[in-house]
């Protein structure tokens, strides 16, 4: 998903550069510079997704998925009653063979609810009662 959303930064980088070129200069100055500001705009925009992206997937190479714990980490999938989560980077909903799992980060605030407890633990959270019945 990560490698996606970097392959399609760049792609509207180079789309929004190329049309950024095409605009040649015309006798209405103005609204000729207007234009490229507003696509130079653009690409800094898609060159911040690209690079916040890159931020996600450095993230994810220090991830062991060897490791194990008792307790939750960053890392660790936890199943609870709630549904199972991911500790890794914000990524959202994400189906894996049929199932999906909630991959969040360990700075959100469900992340940090989770992060240094154990299976077996129970916590309430945004008015909801988590049962934490696995880590792996």
């Amino acid at each position: 998903m990560i490698d996606q959303r970097i392959r399609q930064a760049d792609e509207q980088v180079k789309s929004t550069q190329a049309i950024a070129n095409e605009s040649g200069k015309s006798s209405a100055g103005d609204k000729y510079e207007t234009t490229r500001e507003v696509l130079q705009q653009e690409i800094n925009r898609y060159l911040n997704q690209k690079q916040e992206a890159l931020k996600l997937k450095k993230a994810l190479t220090v991830i062991n998925p060897q490791k194990s714990s008792d307790n939750i980490d960053h890392g660790s999938l936890v199943t609870t009653n709630a549904g199972t989560y991911f500790l890794a980077v914000s990524l959202g909903n994400v189906l894996v063979n049929n199932f999906n799992y909630m991959v969040i980060s360990v700075g959100s605030p469900l992340g940090q609810q989770l992060i240094g407890r154990e299976a077996g633990d129970t916590f309430t959270f945004n008015n909801r009662a988590f049962h934490i019945e696995n880590i792996q």
